[in-house]
């Protein structure tokens, strides 16, 4: 479950980063792709990604079990 929290992670980060650089017309070319099918396109695809990989990480972040809390 650990590489699949951190590959949700990297992609919610992937997702922020293509929002935040494309306000600044600074878009990494490894994210470019995804404006090559236009705005409202690219907007979804960025939204779901940040979208999919927040829930994905959230579904498969580490959870404190039943022994941790005891022994506090």
């Amino acid at each position: 479950m650990r590489f699949i929290s951190n590959f949700a992670s990297v992609i919610a980060i992937l997702g922020l980063v293509a929002i935040i650089a494309g306000l600044f017309n600074r878009v990494p070319n490894v994210l470019k792709w995804i404006d090559r099918w236009g705005e409202v396109t690219s907007w979804f695809i960025k939204i779901a990604l940040v979208a999919g990989g927040g829930l994905l990480w959230f579904i498969a972040r580490p959870r404190a079990s039943n022994d941790d809390e005891r022994d506090s």
